[in-house]
């Protein structure tokens, strides 16, 4: 259709045009569209903590902690050692044997764990250093226990 039908045409271009437009024949067939609503979605954020940058001396201290630490546990450990036997506290603990020493600090370590010392990022580097010194003497332990055994000599009670 080029134009206005001819029964439109004949009332005039403005008032044709209205009346053609008012009618159904006038308006556009278009399909009935549906609103579909999407739910958007969430904007995922992403929190970094701000990295807060160490001074040299900083970096220092902790690697000279770190070399210490062990040397300084190594110094100390037959002394703490010994207060424990002795304690009302080392009475309480149970008797782990040949590995009495190695299992009483242990504890302490995991004691200590439970109630927050690793918060502290010195003290959690402390307790880490222990743990590991006593972990290696355990495992010098059943060393020990082995080569008896193939020695033939008295070992108290392990198989392996």
């Amino acid at each position: 259709m080029a134009g206005l039908p001819k029964k439109y045409a004949k009332m005039g271009f403005k008032k044709g045009w209205a009346e053609f437009k008012k009618t159904k024949s006038g308006k556009k067939s278009s399909k009935k569209t549906i609103k579909v609503h999407i739910m958007a979605k969430k904007k995922t954020r992403k929190y970094s903590k701000k990295a807060t940058p160490k001074t040299m001396m900083e970096k220092v201290a902790m690697k000279a902690i770190t070399k210490l630490l062990p040397v300084g546990w190594g110094y100390v450990r037959e002394p703490v050692n010994n207060f424990i036997a002795k304690s009302a506290l080392g009475q309480l603990l149970p008797n782990f044997g040949r590995f009495g020493d190695e299992g009483s600090i242990l504890a302490l370590n995991y004691g200590a764990t439970a109630l927050g010392a690793r918060g502290n990022k010195y003290s959690r580097k402390a307790l880490q250093v222990i743990e590991t010194a006593e972990l290696t003497s355990v495992g010098r332990e059943f060393y020990t226990i082995r080569q008896e055994k193939k020695s033939g000599g008295n070992v108290e009670n392990f198989d392996f």
